[in-house]
């Protein structure tokens, strides 16, 4: 099996800058980069075009997110390095920031030496989707959190905006099975609903939706700008309405 030859590691933290490299020693990586912080991270990217990124998400100076925008921005091989993204927290919408900015993995500390491993290799050896990975289980997360909402305004806010993100994100990928789960997601949005403002906004949606063509429309914020205004709209009306 062919060895990784470059990872570069960006962390703020001085102890897993040490303790990394040391944890990586089995898969006898050859060249192994520092970096403590997005613009020094950002430096070595250039100089290096290490083979894979590990690159944690807070960190002064420049994130880790802006870091991965400003390599995605570079105007050649911007995504020739496998990005995995480190983090503390396990809050949802980093994992969606990190997927749709192009990372492969995400790892949240503090993980084992096997983790790791295994995580460097799934990105580097295989053939990883993540942003589809992470596309799929927020709309389980949203159909599962969903099927508990009874007169919860706050937690069908929530899913509304969830719905939201979902929105924004289709312009990335044109997936055409997102695209039904998301309507799906609207229909049962609809029923548990009963609130003719709501309702007609939410119906008004789905049309916009079912009218589009996938193989000719461009995604673009101006496109979806009027989706989410919609969407506004019906969150604002949740407020009064009444849940069946």
């Amino acid at each position: 099996m062919e060895k990784i030859n470059s990872i570069l590691i960006v962390d703020d933290s001085k102890v897993i800058r040490e303790i990394l490299p040391k944890m990586l020693k089995d898969l006898e990586v050859e060249n192994i980069y520092l970096a403590s912080d997005g613009v020094e991270g950002l430096e070595e990217y250039k100089k290096n075009r290490p083979e894979v990124i590990l690159i944690d998400v807070k960190m002064p100076n420049k994130n880790g997110f802006e870091m991965m925008d400003d390599i995605n921005n570079l105007k050649s091989d911007n995504r020739e390095s496998k990005i995995i993204i480190m983090t503390s927290s396990v809050d949802e919408n980093i994992k969606i920031q990190a997927a749709v900015r192009g990372a492969k993995a995400l790892l949240v500390k503090p993980f084992l030496k096997d983790e790791l491993e295994n995580a460097i290799k799934k990105v580097y050896y295989g053939n990883v989707d993540f942003l589809e990975e992470v596309r799929k289980q927020q709309i389980k997360n949203i159909i599962t959190e969903y099927t508990t909402i009874k007169q919860d305004s706050g937690k069908l806010d929530e899913y509304i905006k969830n719905i939201g993100i979902i929105i924004m994100k289709i312009k990335d990928g044109k997936d055409i099975e997102l695209f039904d789960m998301l309507k799906d997601n609207i229909n049962t949005l609809n029923e548990k609903i009963e609130d003719e403002f709501v309702n007609i906004r939410l119906n008004l949606l789905k049309e916009k939706i079912e009218a589009v063509d996938l193989e000719l429309v461009e995604f673009d914020d101006a496109f979806l700008e009027e989706w989410i205004y919609i969407l506004n709209d019906i969150r604002k009306g949740v407020k009064n309405a009444k849940i069946k």
